[in-house]
């Protein structure tokens, strides 16, 4: 079976929703920069500064040329949640 070239990208989305699972750690820096942004290999948005635009590499899985996927991310947090109105009974 021939795979084609978004496969890895399809395994690299994989990581991300797995990253950003059910499970609360820590955004992880490798310390690696790319294009001025920082890479990441894991994210939690709570460690994100509210009311501002956040962007990263996040650094998904190793191919067999020992070189990563990288996948750029853009997460805008909002400053507070806005509360929505009470529905009306009918």
């Amino acid at each position: 079976m021939k795979h084609s070239r978004f496969a890895g990208l399809a395994a690299v989305l994989c990581s991300v929703a797995i990253s950003s699972g059910a499970v609360r750690a820590a955004t992880v820096y490798t310390g690696d920069t790319i294009q001025g942004k920082r890479v990441i290999s894991a994210l939690d948005v709570s460690d994100l500064e509210p009311g501002r635009k956040h962007s990263f590499y996040f650094q998904g899985v190793q191919m067999g040329t020992g070189q990563h996927w990288y996948l750029p991310v853009v997460v805008a947090k909002a400053e507070k949640t806005e509360d929505k109105p009470a529905e009306k009974a009918a």
